[in-house]
C-alpha cells in the first residue's frame, strides 16, 4: 500500500474508535443501590375493625363475554 492509503486506514480506525467510545458511554444513567445485611424482624400484622359496606369504585362489563 502507498503511504496515503495507510494514512486513510489509520484515520478511519481512529474515527470509528472515537465514535464507538461516544456511543458506549452514552448508556442509561447508573442507579445507586443501598445494600445491607439480611436480618430477622418481628412479623408485621395489621387489622382494621370497621362497620359499613364495601362498594366498588369501578365495575367490570361482563355483558359482552
Amino acid at each position: 500500500m502507498t503511504r496515503n492509503r495507510w494514512l486513510v486506514v489509520v484515520l478511519a480506525v481512529v474515527v470509528l474508535g472515537g465514535a464507538f467510545l461516544v456511543v458506549a458511554r452514552r448508556g442509561p444513567a447508573r442507579v445507586t443501590v443501598d445494600v445491607g445485611a439480611v436480618t430477622r424482624q418481628a412479623r408485621f400484622r395489621s387489622t382494621v375493625t370497621a362497620s359499613g359496606e364495601i362498594v366498588a369504585m369501578r365495575y367490570a362489563d361482563t355483558a359482552g363475554a
